[in-house]
């Protein structure tokens, strides 16, 4: 028995096909909690905010792209059929330390096909699994932000009324500013911002340490595709 279905982008890249698994929206992840950045006088880190979701399968996380501040994702991790997603996200404002002020995001999650419900909308390949659950909205995304080395912006494309993102820089920046008698290194990490028209790579403090040392400075910007979405319709 042939199977034969596509759903191309208005770029004809393939978004959508009986070949292989199809992440489905499963819904928003809910708040747990949101820390505000913390430590001593002699290292701190920043702010997160923690969600659940439970769901059997893989998930991919989706973040909403803002102007007011920086968006990352941090880390995501299972235990049972709980997922607990941790992310950073900036209001834009910062504390005596130079770290974002800590506020909650929307959290979009997709999964992979959980179990059948019963009423149809599974898409089977040729080995007959179930690589699609058509009763769900599918991710199916807008545009591929692909991103060179060194290279911090790209052109958001018209007509998109959420911008959201699938992929994170795995960048790394690091300073030191002498403080007698101590060097204060800084080590930071960049997100996802809105400016303008334009999708930025925005540095954000992840920690700072005081040591006797000055850490050698460090300014890494590594390529990357990442994958936007348009979130107007999840909710």
């Amino acid at each position: 028995m042939p199977f034969v279905m596509k759903v191309t982008n208005p770029g004809l890249e393939l978004v959508f096909a009986d070949s292989g698994i199809t992440y489905s929206y499963i819904g928003r992840a809910g708040l747990v909690s949101v820390a505000q950045a913390s430590g001593g006088q002699v290292t701190k880190g920043r702010g997160v905010s923690t969600y659940n979701i439970d769901w059997p399968g893989d998930i991919l996380v989706a973040l909403p792209v803002k102007a007011n501040g920086t968006t990352s994702l941090i880390n995501t991790s299972k235990s049972g059929n709980t997922w607990t997603i941790l992310v950073h996200k900036g209001t834009g404002a910062i504390d005596a330390n130079g770290f974002d002020i800590e506020e909650a995001t929307e959290v979009y999650v997709f999964g992979t096909p959980g179990a059948e419900h019963g009423w149809g909308g599974w898409l089977y390949d040729a080995s007959r699994t179930c690589v699609a659950d058509l009763s769900r909205i599918p991710l199916t995304w807008r545009a591929r932000a692909s991103m060179g080395a060194n290279v911090l912006s790209w052109p958001l494309p018209g007509g998109v009324g959420v911008p959201a993102l699938v992929g994170w820089p795995m960048d790394r920046n690091v300073t030191s500013v002498r403080e007698v008698p101590f060097y204060i290194n800084r080590y930071q990490a960049r997100g996802w911002q809105l400016n303008g028209g334009n999708l930025v790579r925005n540095i954000y403090q992840d920690r700072w340490v005081r040591e006797d040392g000055g850490a050698s400075p460090v300014d890494l910007i590594r390529p990357i595709d990442a994958i936007l979405i348009d979130a107007w319709n999840l909710n």
